[in-house]
């Protein structure tokens, strides 16, 4: 099964709402599914998308972090860690295959995850941001355009 179905499954806005589903997809086949990989998400809303990487990388250390806790119950589980911080006073000792900034989308937010989390990538990991929201911004970064909405947008860095 794809990112793609698996994340349909829950109720997060990255199928329904932007259209990062096949995007996912292809960012995701470069890693092996039932390795022990670590996955953070910056901003997890109601938690959704953190069971949907779980479910997709069943042997992965699954973080999320936001600064409200709006997680739904059916969606807490034990094998997923929640922080309920700001990434801005929180500073995570280890480093991560995947990161997902889907916090404020506030290009300030954005400039910091890139600035303090790039360097907590392991080597051939991702750091992907959601909804980029004024494109002539981030000209020298990979983006992927994945809908019409003037937000459905990815800025990928690679290590």
């Amino acid at each position: 099964m794809k990112i793609s179905e698996i994340l349909s499954k829950y109720d997060t806005d990255k199928i329904v709402g932007h259209s990062y589903g096949e995007a996912y997809d292809k960012l995701f086949e470069k890693f092996d599914r039932n390795a022990e990989i670590s996955i953070l998400e910056i901003g997890i809303q109601k938690g959704g998308s953190l069971c949907a990487w779980r479910d997709y990388f069943p042997n992965a250390a699954v973080t999320g972090v936001d600064i409200v806790d709006a997680v739904k119950p059916e969606y807490r589980r034990a094998d997923i860690a929640y922080v309920l911080n700001d990434i801005k006073k929180w500073n995570p000792p280890y480093t991560f295959d995947i990161i997902i900034d889907d916090g404020s989308h506030f290009t300030e937010d954005v400039l910091y995850v890139i600035d303090n989390y790039e360097g907590k990538l392991r080597p051939g990991g991702l750091l992907i941001v959601e909804d980029i929201q004024d494109e002539s911004l981030w000209k020298d970064y990979e983006l992927i355009r994945t809908g019409a909405n003037y937000d459905d947008l990815l800025l990928i860095i690679r290590k």
